[in-house]
């Protein structure tokens, strides 16, 4: 009797704090899902540079930002990164229901 390899491989839950599990939220919200290997790459390794709760307030609102534009002008998620593009927020738009004048994200 043969048996399936795939038969031995068990799903098991990441904790939600490590890392993988945030990479995973963190590409989730983001608003191009695309390449999601180097994707998770590249969020990792954003995640050696920066909090994670900042990181995922970044995406949250360039997500906000570019809701209702061409996805074709949003950069694949390693892109945005790897060039550390998170540092780019400004909190120019309402965002959560505040406007928030024009300060730098952080």
């Amino acid at each position: 009797m043969n048996i399936a390899p795939e038969c031995f491989f068990f799903e098991t839950e990441e904790p939600k704090d490590s890392p993988a599990t945030q990479a995973e939220q963190l590409y989730q919200a983001y608003p191009r899902r695309v390449g999601k290997a180097p994707a998770l790459k590249a969020i990792r390794a954003a995640l050696k540079r920066a909090p994670f709760d900042k990181l995922l307030e970044a995406v949250k609102q360039y997500a906000h930002e570019r809701a209702g534009k061409p996805v074709d002008y949003t950069p694949h998620p390693a892109t945005w990164f790897n060039a550390d593009r998170f540092l780019d927020i400004t909190t120019t738009t309402k965002f959560h229901g505040h406007d928030n004048n024009n300060h730098k994200f952080w």
